[in-house]
């Protein structure tokens, strides 16, 4: 049975740093018992009217011509890549919200809007706020997997990527790769053990201490103890290996793709008690050319992703604790240009997943028929294009997240306030 050390060299060496311990991180017993967020970066603008917010429109979409759209329970999809293997399995979990308008055809704006709700900058993504409120006791409150990620200071992130080998090296003195000697002689390891209770005695053993200063070395006593959450993930992976080796999944899967490989880490992270909240990031989607060919292998692997998050979560046993929210920079153009390719739209979805919710199996927001936002009713967003209601924009999809995740009032979010004016919040949660 592969080892972890084996699942984890997709993350990066970065983690094994001294970083993994800095500010506001230290191990602890895995008590949490809150929800878990995982938020999907859709990177470089995907083409939502091939995904949720279909057109049956040959000259906006080539499937038109041959192909109708599709329905799952209360919600319409485009019959593309792998589309019907998401909508039909978890439509019951799905928020999707069309016609939000990030108001750019930049990249980086579009990122920085939809992922903190302000697009003037210095504010943290949503996974970010959600960790600095719910993590402080867990050894990674957050990991991310590159595209565009913020923290402003307000907790400690890991970021992963190909390979920490190094870092289980050092967290468990495992011997390098391609080499019988462990990371540490066993008496260096010990001695750096004793170190760490030395100091940690000595400073918390001493009477003139700020308040501050009491918090930072409790805080170092907490971060030289191991933490039973490492302990519990080797089991953990041990078991999905298993079950991906052994035919246990109703639907196959490429356990070796890229994004599949993050959502797997993360949600592992999330039930071992090692992080509470993620961010995954999915690549592919920057279509100038051949954009049906290459939107459709990129969104078949988005598709099967969040299909396989699902299935991992029931097994894992997180499944009613977690939230995924999915976004992009912005979409793509109604129309092809010269390369059988689409352009940067301003206009896009967001889709927001939760089992059970009484919210979820509907659409909130619409576009014309040339992908254009439509107005939503504030108080009844469901009825759509309402001339007396507003144009949905990242920032009230943040704002009603921040709500719902129960992280509005948190000393983080009153830090960070969604620049929403009064009264154009938008009830993107209303059960009505």
């Amino acid at each position: 049975m592969m080892k972890r050390r084996s699942f984890l060299k997709y993350s990066s060496a970065a983690i094994a740093s001294n970083a993994l311990m800095s500010n506001i991180t230290w191990a602890a017993e895995p008590g949490y018992s809150g929800e878990f967020l995982l938020q999907v970066q859709v990177r470089a603008g995907w083409d939502v009217a091939s995904f949720c917010d279909p057109k049956q429109d040959e000259s906006i979409n080539h499937w038109a011509a041959s192909n109708t759209i599709q329905t799952a329970g209360k919600l319409q999809y485009a019959p593309f890549a792998n589309n019907a293997q998401l909508f039909d399995n978890h439509h019951d979990k799905m928020l999707v919200i069309n016609g939000v308008n990030a108001y750019t055809n930049s990249h980086s704006a579009g990122r920085l809007y939809n992922f903190t709700g302000y697009n003037g900058g210095g504010y943290p993504s949503l996974s970010a706020l959600f960790a600095a409120a719910n993590g402080a006791d867990v050894p990674i409150p957050v990991i991310y997997n590159g595209g565009d990620f913020f923290t402003q200071g307000i907790v400690a992130a890991s970021k992963l990527g190909k390979d920490v080998d190094p870092f289980l090296q050092i967290l468990e003195n495992q011997s390098p790769v391609n080499n019988t000697k462990p990371f540490l002689q066993e008496q260096q390891y010990s001695l750096l053990q004793q170190f760490n209770q030395r100091r940690y005695n000595n400073k918390s053993g001493s009477a003139n201490t700020l308040p501050k200063e009491q918090i930072s070395i409790a805080d170092y006593g907490r971060s030289i103890q191991p933490s039973a959450a490492f302990a519990n993930f080797q089991p953990l992976l041990e078991s999905v290996e298993s079950s991906e080796t052994s035919g246990a999944y109703e639907r196959s899967y490429n356990f070796e793709d890229q994004l599949l490989k993050q959502a797997k880490f993360a949600l592992l992270a999330f039930a071992s008690g090692l992080s509470v909240s993620g961010d995954i990031v999915a690549k592919g989607f920057d279509t100038h050319d051949d954009h049906d060919n290459r939107q459709s292998v990129a969104l078949s692997d988005l598709a099967s992703t969040l299909d396989y998050i699902w299935v991992l979560a029931e097994e894992l046993g997180i499944a009613d604790r977690l939230n995924v929210y999915v976004a992009s920079d912005f979409g793509r153009t109604p129309f092809y240009n010269n390369d059988a390719g689409k352009n940067h739209w301003a206009v896009g979805s967001n889709v927001i997943m939760k089992k059970n919710a009484p919210w979820a199996g509907k659409v909130i927001g619409s576009t014309d028929g040339n992908l254009n936002s439509q107005k939503v009713n504030r108080v009844n967003p469901t009825s759509n294009n309402d001339e007396n209601g507003v144009i949905l924009e990242p920032k009230h999809v943040m704002q009603a997240m921040r709500k719902q995740l129960g992280i509005d009032q948190s000393a983080a979010a009153l830090a960070f306030p969604m620049k929403v004016d009064f009264g154009d919040e938008v009830d993107l949660f209303a059960t009505s």
